[in-house]
């Protein structure tokens, strides 16, 4: 009898110990597997670039998995060139891009804007009359003559043809090469535009009566 019970006690014993014994779980916390590798989200990462008209930038995104699709919305598709993750700049001015990765069910996307300047610049100077300071013209006459001179983005003096651009009608500009006489009563606003139409720069005039 006392055998029996012995044995009773051990064979209790033993299913308790199994019972609690833990179990190897396939769960890894944080993350799904998949042949022992872990499976990153797809992400596309961009920031915004400001860069000169005939410039190249490269490598202007970047996508967590190479293997990845990658298409382009781009607001003004004529001011630049995409090619693989290199950018190149076509013409002056700005637009945004929408850059969508896009594998199996997973996407990402990210949007950056552009700026583009233009490959020249202009550095006005004061001739009669006026004042200059962070290319705002000062003056108290109704007319006053400034130079306009044209630099690469190198600092190098280049020849340019360009055009004044104003939307007042009574201000009156004569241009003598590189010398632009104003002849204005009031304050205004003008801007300096190459022949083909791209605007190097906005100048005001500020005229104290």
């Amino acid at each position: 009898m006392i055998f029996s019970i012995s044995l009773i006690v051990i064979a209790v014993a033993i299913m308790a110990i199994v019972y609690f014994v833990p179990k190897n779980s396939n769960h890894s916390s944080g993350a799904n597997t998949q042949g022992g590798s872990r499976t990153v989200p797809i992400q596309v990462t961009a920031h915004d670039i400001e860069i000169i008209k005939g410039q190249k930038f490269e490598n202007f995104y970047t996508v967590s998995n190479k293997d990845a699709l990658i298409t382009f919305e781009i607001d003004k598709a004529e001011l630049v060139e995409i090619e693989g993750d290199n950018i190149t700049a076509l013409k002056q001015g700005e637009t945004n891009i929408k850059i969508i990765a896009e594998e199996g069910n997973e996407k990402d996307s990210c949007t950056i804007k552009v700026k583009i300047s233009a490959d020249k610049y202009a550095a006005i100077s004061a001739n009669s009359n006026c004042t200059i300071l962070n290319d705002i013209i000062y003056t108290e006459s109704s007319v006053c003559s400034i130079k306009i001179e044209f630099f690469d983005n190198y600092g190098n003096p280049i020849n340019s043809t360009y055009s004044i651009i104003c939307d007042d009608a009574t201000v009156k500009f004569k241009k003598r090469s590189s010398e632009v006489i104003i002849m204005t009563d009031h304050s205004v606003v003008f801007s300096i535009s190459f022949d083909n139409g791209e605007v190097v720069q906005s100048v005001q005039v500020v005229h104290s009566n």
